[in-house]
């Protein structure tokens, strides 16, 4: 799925002990739901825990981003499709 990132948040507190650390990237991309008019907008985290953690610190607010998802619907990789990681393409 295209989107465009239009914020992103840094995460990093204790819960029951544990650090939790990762990204939300805060996105907007083509409404494609029945009856739906506009832009729908999502906030994906990635969790220091996975591969796209990393992917996901490269990317810039202002970046067009293409997410593919894996067999059991989470966000497997991420890949910078035009932007400030990409030179303003």
């Amino acid at each position: 799925m295209r989107v465009n990132v239009v914020g992103k948040e840094d995460v990093n507190y204790i819960k029951n002990g544990q650090p939790v650390q990762g990204i939300k990237l805060h996105v907007t991309h083509e409404n494609t739901k029945e009856g739906a008019v506009g832009v729908a907008c999502e906030t994906p985290y990635f969790s220091n825990r996975y591969d796209a953690y990393h992917q996901a610190a490269l990317v810039n607010v202002g970046d067009v981003v293409d997410m593919f998802y894996n067999q059991y619907g989470r966000i497997d990789s991420l890949q910078v499709v035009s932007g400030a990681a990409q030179g303003k393409k």
